[in-house]
């Protein structure tokens, strides 16, 4: 009986050791496999963002990272599962440290990708604050890449990252809106005749007061060459008749009135001409009928060709230069107040502006280097949006006249252009990108987040596929955008319209390899969509 009893206990256990190294090695290959998985999905990320490192270009390195790091994580966790520390770390060396290696080779430089377009951010609300506080945390992340680049030996990155990174921090660093009338001086009696004139200087603001009866007030500027003249007598008082107006005068060296302005009852006055040589012009200050008002104080500004025009931009020569893509804030101090800035495309294209964000009805213009207005304007009545298109401009100098009329003071508006830029850069979401001619260069067969940023926005994009069968999609979208696709020469090729949030989609088969170019853009008229039409989008590219 004993004996029996210790043949059947030998069996059971014999049972239970074997279904229980069923059910655990059943488990462990489980976990196995799922760990080999994601192992091999790793490697194959891994190695498509190697070459995506090889090709430079952050707005996709930036964009792919955080997928890299996720998947870095959940391949580690996988990992962790399986038995055995030998098989645990053979699957690591095989999977997870070269993926931890390619993302530790751009760890700073995305960190310092991110912190520049919160630092953009801060530029663009005027919160100088933040953006000097950023700009010392950016130094220290810079200098602890250097630190931990070295000690870690990682392969070098290809200059066009270092390049992005640099160009972009030296344009924040650099930019700078016309800071106008800040020098304010005083008139200096005696100045009633030519002889006596006060000497002033461009850009400057003078006040003075007609304080006796018959005051007259002079004033004397020196040009140093042909050029435009502006003057704003400005701060008048409101006054509906003839007699008690102000007149202000501009006369050449030889005593010859070149123009004047009286404007009835309007608190500012301008003049605008050409001055013909480098030499002495004259202003006089007046009021008709000889009447005074020692108690009233009026502001002049001249501004003309000088070496130096103390941040006035009132005419074509000071010009403000702008750069391609930004925006540039600002707010006017006097009226009449015309704001001149100037661009330099470095190669024939498309030229964009646009002008936003109004308090005032501004009207934006658009001239050649040889004062001739082009492009085709888009004004609009009150505070609406304003723009100017050009097509395939040359390669010059251009001039961008904002003016707000004789009630401008006081008020703000944005200004912005986009125009071909060899060495154009993207920043965050692949701005700027507004003409075709700064196109991004979309890598095929992924999936990109971009934003319509505000109502004037345009998107453009590169491919160069092989002949063979392209898709392109958009969707998860905000609103309704539109899909276009043209060919290098800007030939319309195909479009994708819907109604709606639906999903654009074009398929076209390229005969040739070559750059074609992708559009997105708000469906409908700018003037009349609403903010709803700000938002994330996404896009993709399809081909072999």
């Amino acid at each position: 009986m004993n004996k029996l009893v210790s043949i059947l206990t030998l069996i059971l256990l014999l049972w239970t050791n074997l279904f229980f190294s069923k059910n655990i090695s059943a488990a462990t290959n489980t976990e196995y496999v799922n760990a080999v998985n994601l192992g091999e999905q790793l490697k194959n990320t891994t190695e498509q963002y190697n070459q995506r490192i090889n090709e430079g270009e952050m707005v996709t390195l930036n964009f792919q990272y955080d997928s890299l790091s996720s998947l870095i994580s959940r391949t580690e966790k996988a990992i962790g599962k399986v038995p055995g520390h030998s098989v645990r770390k053979s699957l690591n060396e095989k999977y997870v440290n070269s993926a931890k290696i390619a993302r530790e080779r751009v760890i700073y430089e995305v960190s310092q990708f991110r912190l520049l377009n919160i630092i953009e951010g801060h530029l663009e609300e005027g919160n100088m604050t933040k953006l000097n506080y950023d700009l010392g945390k950016l130094n220290r992340l810079k200098s602890r890449a250097i630190e931990i680049k070295k000690a870690g030996g990682y392969a070098s990155l290809p200059f066009s990252v270092q390049r992005t990174l640099s160009q972009w921090e030296s344009d924040i660093r650099n930019h700078k809106l016309s800071t106008e009338n800040q020098v304010i001086e005083s008139e200096i009696e005696p100045n009633d005749t030519k002889d006596s004139a006060n000497l002033i200087y461009s850009g400057v603001i003078y006040k003075g007061r007609t304080s006796i009866y018959q005051d007259v007030d002079y004033y004397k500027f020196v040009t140093n060459g042909p050029g435009e003249i502006r003057i704003i007598l400005t701060d008048l008082p409101n006054d509906y008749y003839f007699m008690n107006d102000y007149v202000t005068e501009l006369y050449d060296r030889a005593g010859k009135r070149i123009s004047s302005a009286v404007t009835y009852g309007d608190p500012n006055e301008a003049i605008t001409v050409r001055g013909e040589y480098a030499g002495n012009y004259f202003v006089k200050v007046y009021r008709a009928g000889g009447n005074y008002d020692d108690q009233h104080e009026y502001k002049l500004k001249a501004t003309f060709k000088a070496d130096n025009s103390n941040g006035s931009n009132d005419t074509k020569e000071n010009a403000t230069p702008i750069e391609n893509g930004r925006y540039y804030q600002q707010t006017t101090e006097l009226a009449p107040d015309n704001d001149w800035y100037s661009i330099v495309p470095d190669s024939k294209g498309d030229l964009y502006v646009t002008l936003d964000n109004l308090s005032h009805d501004f009207e934006v213009f658009l001239y050649n280097n040889v004062g001739e207005q082009i492009g085709r304007r888009s004004p609009a009545a009150g505070n609406r949006p304003e723009t100017i298109y050009v097509e395939n401009a040359n390669a010059s100098t251009y001039y961008v006249l904002v003016s707000g009329g004789a009630n401008s003071k006081g008020y703000h508006y944005r200004l912005r252009a986009d125009f071909a830029k060899k060495d154009n850069y993207f920043t965050g979401l692949a701005e700027p990108n507004n003409v075709k001619n700064n196109a991004f260069p979309l890598i095929k067969n992924i999936s990109y987040e971009f934003k319509i940023e505000n109502k004037l926005d345009k998107d453009w994009f590169k491919i160069t596929p092989n002949a063979g069968t392209v898709k392109v999609v958009l969707d998860k979208m905000p609103a309704d955008y539109n899909l276009y696709v043209y060919d290098r020469y800007g030939t319309l090729l195909n479009f994708s319209i819907n109604t709606g949030q639906s999903k654009e989609e074009i398929v076209y088969n390229v005969q040739e390899k070559g750059t074609y170019f992708i559009q997105v853009i708000p469906a409908g008229d700018y003037l009349l969509n609403s903010d709803n039409i700000i938002g994330t989008y996404r896009l993709s590219a399809f081909y072999k």
